[in-house]
């Protein structure tokens, strides 16, 4: 089965080059739990997948990369990793797999013929999953030495750490965005805001420099 996917290896290296000033779109949405009927795939050859995340040589076999396989909707934090249960292709069995190696896709790679509704609540912020760990919105961590928060998905993600909120969401450190009708820029995790000009097309939310 052929799929479209980004590595997160190749996503940790577009943090580090162009999170500065993160674009939408860039990094996946992921709901703060799985739910069933999402769609996961292999982003490495040969993944372990086991029948018991806390026996690790309760292992079923190995996954080809580019395969996708549905979620049925588990998740376990076992020793540090995040591991999530896979129902195969026919539903007839399940397996777990670790997160790590699993990228998230559109329902569609699983079943082109799945007429799916997302259960997932849109009103609700997103969580970022970042090799295999779950920060949910609001949330610091650390990625090969920038300082990121979670932003609804994305990290918003500096040198310095020093974020600033505004309207619910992060911006990062020597950022110009523009939030609640007004331009700011973010200098040591305070905003400084001024009237927008209605000319500027820009839009909230946006980076602007």
């Amino acid at each position: 089965m052929n799929i479209h996917f980004k590595k997160m290896k190749q996503f940790v290296v577009s943090l580090i080059l162009g999170l500065l000033c993160p674009r939408p779109g860039e990094a996946t949405h992921i709901s703060e739990s799985l739910h069933q009927g999402i769609c996961l795939c292999t982003n490495e050859p040969n993944v372990v997948v086991i029948k018991n995340p806390g026996l690790r040589d309760s292992v079923i076999g190995t996954l080809d990369s580019d395969k996708c396989y549905i979620s049925n909707g588990g998740v376990l934090h076992v020793d540090g990793n995040t591991w999530y249960e896979l129902r195969a292709v026919g539903g007839a069995q399940l397996a777990w797999v670790d997160g790590f190696y699993m990228t998230l896709s559109d329902i569609k790679t699983c079943n082109p013929n799945l007429n799916f509704t997302s259960p997932i609540n849109t009103g609700s912020r997103n969580s970022c999953v970042i090799y295999g760990n779950t920060f949910i919105h609001g949330h610091k961590f650390q990625v090969h030495g920038l300082f990121c928060t979670c932003d609804n998905g994305l990290p918003a993600c500096s040198f310095t750490g020093h974020h600033c909120e505004s309207g619910g969401g992060f911006y990062p450190d020597r950022s110009t965005f523009v939030s609640n009708g007004q331009i700011c820029t973010c200098s040591n995790g305070t905003a400084t805001c001024k009237s927008l000009d209605p000319s500027s097309g820009t839009h909230p939310g946006d980076f602007v420099g």
